[in-house]
């Protein structure tokens, strides 16, 4: 039997990189619409979640979650780890698809084949990020409740807080994980949302696509085809490394 698979999309206004970044606009659609669009596509998502935050600016979202139909969570700013164990506690949920907002490209053909190996593995734990080959904001990490439970209840770090599984990927003894690899490394492409630079790069790439039903390959096919070029590098991970030495 096959279990249920529910996307918990965690979402902000507040960044410090770009603000209300996830109402940004690529083509006719917001960032958040795009990203929530793309996941109704994949064929193993059962339920989509969005959990944000109590705080005043963020009633945006609430207010766009209930013109659109879609279920809610609000909970803590900063403890983003305890935001999804309670959101998953009291929607009584089995399995996660982690989502961030901010990666409208996500990918939900890659999202489907993680969801298969966590199934076939039987796995606490999988991801295509551990050692990315993927493209930045093609992540996507699957996990169980139990696993969740545990990591609500022992992490101690904030950066483990803030990031939700680093303290499940940083205790192999604890879980059974997987990292899953693509055939070619292809991690140095970077399809996610930090600063008004990524924006123009998703919006010109988008600009060429006929549909909204694409594979990170064609994203990449594209802006080679193009020659279409993000304007600066940025580190992958940038904020959980800064939130790690925070803690170190």
């Amino acid at each position: 039997m096959e279990l249920k698979v529910t996307a918990i999309v965690q979402a902000r206004v507040g960044s410090t990189r770009l603000k209300s970044k996830i109402f940004e606009t690529i083509g006719d659609y917001t960032v958040l619409d795009l990203l929530l669009e793309r996941l109704k596509i994949s064929k193993k998502i059962n339920e989509i979640i969005i959990a944000t935050t109590k705080e005043k600016e963020d009633k945006a979202i609430v207010n766009y979650c209930k013109r659109n139909g879609y279920k809610f969570f609000t909970g803590s700013t900063n403890n983003v780890l305890r935001r999804f164990y309670d959101c998953a506690k009291s929607n009584n949920l089995e399995i996660i698809a982690r989502v961030t907002a901010d990666d409208p490209f996500k990918d939900p053909f890659v999202i489907d084949e993680a969801i298969t190996i966590f199934e076939e593995g039987n796995f606490d734990y999988v991801s295509n990020t551990i050692l990315p080959t993927y493209p930045e904001g093609i992540d996507i990490e699957i996990f169980s409740f139990s696993s969740l439970e545990q990591a609500n209840k022992n992490a101690k770090k904030e950066s483990d807080k803030l990031h939700v599984t680093p303290y499940i990927i940083n205790n192999p003894e604890k879980f059974k994980c997987c990292n899953f690899k693509f055939e070619k490394d292809m991690s140095a492409y970077r399809f996610t949302l930090d600063y008004l630079h990524d924006l123009a790069y998703l919006n010109e790439i988008f600009s060429k696509m006929h549909n909204i039903n694409f594979t990170f390959l064609e994203a990449i096919n594209i802006a080679e085809k193009h020659e279409i070029i993000p304007s600066r590098n940025v580190e992958r991970n940038e904020g959980y490394k800064k939130d790690l030495e925070n803690d170190n």
